[in-house]
C-alpha cells in the first residue's frame, strides 16, 4: 500500500512550536507512551502542522 503524504504547512511551525512547549497535562502524559516509537513501534509526532490545521500526534505509518 503506497502511504499517501499530506503537505506539512511551514506557515504554523511556530504555532506548532508553541504549542509543543505549552502542552496540557494529558498530552504530556500521552506522549511519554507514544514518544520513542514505544507504542508497537510506530513513530508519531507532536502539534504537526498538515494542511490548515496543527494535529496533536500524527503518525504516516497508520495515518492516525
Amino acid at each position: 500500500m503506497k502511504r499517501r503524504i499530506i503537505p506539512y504547512n511551514p506557515k504554523l511551525k511556530d504555532l506548532a512550536r508553541d504549542l509543543r512547549n505549552n502542552s496540557t497535562l494529558g498530552e504530556v502524559i500521552l506522549w511519554k507512551k507514544l514518544k520513542g516509537k514505544q507504542f508497537y513501534g510506530y513513530d508519531f509526532h507532536r502539534q504537526k502542522p498538515l494542511l490548515e490545521y496543527i494535529v496533536d500526534f500524527y503518525c504516516a505509518e497508520l495515518i492516525l
